[in-house]
């Protein structure tokens, strides 16, 4: 019995290293199927997203159906991040990000593209 505990024990402690990076999953599941298949499972868990989303918009399903789709895509991007160039990816949201930032008022950029003076700033986020 001591055995078979010690061994639930030891299962337990790999599966929370494993959830605490979970790069190496990632990395397993694109060595296993190839990146390739990944990417059709990308595309499959997209499509049931937005099925989801849809479904949701109707009054048809809950938030769990979308949250649980959500959490399918999200696993399949962070393995997308492995296959593509990350700093390339970060770089693309940063900009992104830094747009939609200046589109929502909380930042403002000068006519370069440069954040504007530290008190325009202030008051983008004012307004």
């Amino acid at each position: 019995m001591k055995n078979k505990q010690k061994l639930q024990q030891e299962q337990e402690s790999t599966l929370n290293d494993l959830l605490s990076n979970p790069d190496l999953i990632y990395k397993g599941a694109i060595n296993k199927w190839g990146h390739h298949l990944q990417l059709d499972m990308l595309v499959e868990e997209c499509a049931e997203l937005i099925a989801s989303v849809n479904r949701l918009r109707r009054g048809r399903t809950k938030d769990e159906a979308v949250i649980e789709e959500l959490a399918d895509v999200d696993i399949l991007i962070g393995q997308m991040r492995l296959v593509f160039d990350q700093a390339e990816i970060d770089e693309i949201k940063r900009k992104k990000l830094t747009r939609l930032a200046e589109r929502v008022g909380l930042i403002r950029l000068s006519f370069k593209g440069r954040l504007a003076s530290p008190a325009a700033n202030c008051e983008a986020r004012r307004n």
